[in-house]
């Protein structure tokens, strides 16, 4: 790699990695100063120390959630692309249920979210579930469009 490689790499990294660097620098010495309790506002290096400590953790965690995400990314897919289809071939179909596909779009998650722990429990199916209701619309909008 020449100097010039470089020197442009550094150019486009180094303007963000500084403004990262300089607003944790402010963040830490904000909440020191102000003795800002660490429950209400952490410093970056206690956030740091944290992840450090807990990262196999935090990792195995974060392998799970990718696992309800993706699984409700697909469930979610295949419903929309199946419905979709059925759409496509029936306009009746498509006038009857492209409103109430609307109607589920504009209901906020967070108002579904705890109704699905309540019906489904606290394990892997509310949370795919959650995830397929996020997806469906999206996906079915755009298969319907082409």
């Amino acid at each position: 790699m020449e100097l010039d490689d470089r020197l442009r790499q550094l150019a486009e990294v180094g303007p963000p990695a500084a403004a990262f660097l300089l607003l944790a620098g402010l963040w830490e010495g904000w909440v020191r100063l102000r003795g800002i309790p660490p429950y209400l506002l952490p410093a970056p290096s206690a956030v740091a120390a944290r992840l450090l400590s807990e990262g196999p953790n935090l990792l195995a965690e974060g392998v799970y959630t990718l696992l309800e995400a993706l699984l409700g990314f697909g469930l979610g897919s295949a419903l929309a692309v199946g419905a979709a289809v059925a759409m496509a071939q029936w306009r009746l179909l498509e006038r009857s249920l492209y409103p109430l596909a609307i109607l589920i779009k504009v209901t906020p998650v967070v108002t579904v979210a705890p109704l699905f722990v309540i019906w489904f429990g606290f394990g892997l199916l509310p949370k795919v579930l959650i995830a397929a209701l996020i997806t469906f619309f999206p996906v079915l909008v755009n298969a319907i469009m082409g």
